[in-house]
């Protein structure tokens, strides 16, 4: 066997560890509390079976079809808020595209003997929630996979499993995207495909394939309304660096658009679905509460969840001049700062019943592309040093293992964290009692933050 093909036996081995390890670790976690992505699969399967968006075949226990409205209160979620009622029709009312997308998974499963209706129509939540425990852990070991790969565009192999799995464990990925079809998890792993053609381009490896980009970009929106935020960033970064790919960029993004609406028409009368704009926002005394709870709340706050973070944001500011492709760190922060100013604006900024930050699971890819920006710096500074003072492969400065000795901390407490709400009940029911939607105030409360919940702590 030649050297070349040893390396590559090698990476595809770690490849193929890295997604056993992260697809057995999610897949035996095993809190999958539905919620809001109820039906997303019966909605797969009436696609498959019947070529039909309309659920009304199926036995729901407890429905009753007449009392549907046509747009739900989504601040005060009632039964059965995922559904609506329009014209004669009971139609899923949160983002269809999970459902497409993950169609081959559910032809998959069905062809397996899974399905979330038996024989005679009756839908089951339970086989429902097994069934989209299943497709997110695999999205998301594929996600830890295309992480690892954006990672060894910059940095050496060891660092960029340590990065995949830094971003896999001590994030919502394990405790949110990896549970069950959150509208996160499709998104996530769009946006994940989306960096490393950017990272990519800026190494000067290829040129932009703006169709493939334009069509990643447009599928993160029909996933999830704040996909827009990436659609615009991104749009904006090739019409000022890459202009002269923007016609075919706009056109395969007009293109996809226009199927979106008329998608959109033909299911629910509307050019735009309810979903994306039956939204509430405050005032600005309530946008700075929300922006501290987004940030610090004890049972919200991302700086709270996912402590690595601060490191990353040293790394940043610490080595900015040094930075690699500063241009998409800049767009990286710009569209992260915009995702939280509106998630501040938004009246439920804590996201109901869920997990910690799920709102900003958007972020993570963002994140792990900061992460391996000042990754680089902070590499090149080590080999540098080394060089300067002779040292060849000797230890690290000193200063370096504090830097070290500090993230490994950070990322040790933000797994335990984290899986805190993928392996723990005790962090789901935290939600019921008292009904976190009636009594926010309890997203501030230190002594009994989620994340301890079902621990005797005192």
């Amino acid at each position: 066997m030649t050297d070349d093909r040893r390396v590559r036996s090698r990476v595809i081995s770690i490849y193929l560890a890295l997604f056993a390890l992260t697809f057995t670790a999610f897949l035996l976690s095993p809190v999958t509390d539905l919620h809001d992505s109820r039906y997303c699969v019966l909605l797969s399967e009436s696609i498959l079976t019947h070529h039909s968006l309309n659920l009304r075949r199926y036995v729901i226990e407890g429905l009753d079809f007449n009392a549907l409205p046509s747009e739900p209160d989504l601040i005060y979620n009632g039964p059965f808020y995922q559904l609506i009622r329009t014209d004669d029709k009971l139609l899923y009312y949160y983002p269809h595209g999970t459902s497409l997308l993950s169609l081959p998974l559910v032809a998959l499963l069905r062809a397996s003997g899974q399905s979330v209706v038996n024989a005679a129509g009756n839908y089951y939540a339970a086989r429902e929630a097994q069934e989209q425990h299943a497709i997110a852990a695999f999205l998301m070991a594929l996600l830890a996979c295309i992480f690892m790969r954006t990672a060894k565009i910059l940095l050496p192999e060891g660092w960029s499993v340590a990065v995949a799995l830094g971003a896999s464990f001590g994030t919502q990925i394990w405790s949110t995207a990896s549970r069950l079809l959150w509208s996160h998890t499709w998104e996530i792993v769009l946006l994940g495909l989306v960096i490393p053609e950017l990272l990519s381009v800026e190494e000067k490896r290829r040129r932009p394939r703006v169709i493939w980009l334009a069509t990643l970009l447009s599928w993160m929106f029909f996933v999830r309304p704040t996909g827009a935020v990436a659609v615009l960033g991104v749009s904006i970064y090739i019409f000022i660096y890459h202009r002269r790919h923007c016609l075919a960029y706009a056109l395969t993004g007009a293109a996809w658009f226009a199927g979106f609406a008329a998608y959109s028409w033909f299911t629910f009368g509307q050019i735009i679905p309810g979903y994306y704009h039956n939204r509430s926002f405050q005032s600005p005394a309530h946008f700075m509460i929300a922006l501290a709870g987004n940030l610090v709340s004890p049972s919200r706050g991302l700086l709270i969840f996912v402590p690595e973070l601060l490191f990353v944001g040293f790394l940043v500011v610490r080595y900015w001049r040094e930075m690699p492709h500063r241009r998409l760190a800049t767009l990286a922060i710009a569209l992260s700062c915009v995702h939280m100013f509106i998630l501040c604006c938004d009246a439920k900024w804590w996201g109901g019943w869920c997990y910690g930050p799920r709102l900003s699971t958007d972020l993570v890819p963002w994140f792990v592309l900061l992460a391996i920006l000042s990754l680089r710096a902070f590499h090149d500074d080590i080999v540098r040093a080394r060089v300067e003072e002779g040292r060849g492969k000797a230890l690290p400065r000193p200063r370096d293992r504090v830097l070290v000795a500090v993230a490994c901390l950070l990322l040790l407490i933000g797994v335990a964290i984290n899986a805190r709400g993928a392996i723990s009940w005790e962090t789901a029911q935290w939600n019921v009692s008292p009904n976190i939607e009636l009594h926010p105030e309890r997203l501030w409360d230190w002594r009994a933050p989620q994340f301890l919940a079902g621990l005797d702590v005192r």
